[in-house]
């Protein structure tokens, strides 16, 4: 396993050529350009998420190509009120071509799986997230051993079948 920069882990996305599986196992994300939006959203504000425009239309490109997205957002419940708004968020971004599930955390609790987010990019590399204590992402790394991969692709697939279309999970919307 090699650590790369965020440059290299924008690459990585970028240049799938079959699919990718993500899963995410926090309950929330340091990441600054959210506080403000999510503060809009605890007020029944309207709100503007910084960079949500362009993330869907990366997303729609890539499944314009063919790609295959496939998200699981493992959450705790009752959801926090940064989940509740993350899962918002994700409508629009299930719109623009990445397929999001939902599980909760007790369904996952017997599975095997990998402590950080992770990706499996076309089923060859396993792109690992390492956040820092506060919850934003501090570093990436990745690995292209065949082992690794493989436990990689039964975990997201555990995951995956044990959770709830992005819709079914909420509810109309």
């Amino acid at each position: 396993m090699r650590d790369i920069d965020v440059d290299s882990f924008e690459a990585c996305l970028r240049g799938i050529r079959i699919g990718w599986r993500h899963l995410e196992l926090r309950d929330s994300y340091g990441v600054a350009d959210e506080n403000e939006a999510l503060r809009a959203w605890q007020r029944g504000e309207e709100y503007q998420l910084q960079g949500l425009d362009s993330l869907c239309q990366f997303f729609g490109d890539l499944a314009a190509r063919g790609r295959v997205l496939q998200r699981v957002k493992v959450v705790s419940e009752p959801l926090s009120d940064y989940q509740q708004w993350s899962l918002n968020v994700s409508r629009r971004v299930a719109r623009s071509g990445e397929e999001i599930r939902v599980v909760n955390r007790k369904v996952v609790a017997t599975l095997l799986v990998p402590p950080a987010d992770f990706y499996v990019l076309d089923g060859t590399r396993a792109l690992f997230l390492h956040h820092d204590g506060n919850g934003g992402t501090g570093t990436f790394s990745i690995t292209d051993d065949r082992s690794v991969v493989l436990r990689c692709i039964d975990s997201f697939s555990a995951v995956w079948d044990a959770a709830a279309p992005l819709d079914s999970y909420l509810g109309p919307g």
